[in-house]
């Protein structure tokens, strides 16, 4: 088994769509990732939910529209390259804390 570092970290999620977990960790290391959507017992909850999908995801229920993630709910996705994953919300300073896994 090889040795791989925690990576771990907490992303802004806004109307436009972005990165679910930034662009400087490297693709291949890991297995997935876990991603949480804050909710009513964290310090800080989003409001509404964040929808993940690839780099068209859209904050909606259409063709698009990405997997929705309500606040307080999680989801561990098996992905290989964590940068395909993009997160979308209908509302501004919405977040998700992630760790890849």
């Amino acid at each position: 088994m090889t040795n791989v570092p925690f990576r771990h970290g907490h992303t802004t999620v806004n109307t436009v769509r972005s990165l679910a977990v930034g662009t400087e960790l490297p693709d291949g290391n890991y297995s997935g990732v876990l991603i949480k959507a804050p909710g009513p017992t964290d310090d800080t909850p989003n409001s509404v939910p964040i929808y993940l999908g690839h780099d068209n995801v859209t904050a909606d229920y259409s063709v698009s529209g990405g997997f929705p993630l309500a606040p307080g709910e999680s989801v561990t996705l098996p992905l290989r390259y964590v940068s395909d994953l993009y997160v979308v919300s209908t509302a501004n300073n919405q977040s998700i804390a992630w760790f890849l896994v």
